[in-house]
């Protein structure tokens, strides 16, 4: 089973940060999240 790349935690306080600020890019950016990884996440834009 492969690992996952964030733990729950990292994975929240990355959407917690990105609804604070209001820009989930920049969120996203900032964690080196990429743009592939963010299309597996429905809801998330």
């Amino acid at each position: 089973m492969k690992r996952a790349r964030f733990s729950e935690e990292q994975i929240f306080g990355i959407l917690k940060a990105a609804e604070v600020g209001g820009k989930i890019r920049a969120a996203c950016r900032e964690h080196n999240v990429t743009d592939q990884d963010r299309s597996l996440a429905p809801g998330v834009q």
